[in-house]
């Protein structure tokens, strides 16, 4: 197995190990961010690290203000 295999391999393992933890998590504690994938404001998790949703105006104009 060349060392591309063994890096690939090692990737969706971590990769499946951070859906296991995402899925697992209550995302109890979370701020609102700017996601440049999808060019908007969304709500991320602080633990997970997960985007959980988009923001309302009302969210973005008082994460904006303050």
């Amino acid at each position: 197995m060349s060392r591309v295999d063994n890096i690939r391999d090692e990737q969706s393992k971590l990769k499946r190990e951070l859906d296991t933890i995402q899925a697992e998590c209550v995302h109890r504690d979370q701020h609102i961010k700017f996601n440049h994938d999808h060019k908007a404001y969304m709500w991320c998790c602080n633990e997970c690290k997960l985007d959980v949703r988009y923001p309302t105006g009302d969210e973005i104009d008082r994460f904006i203000r303050s």
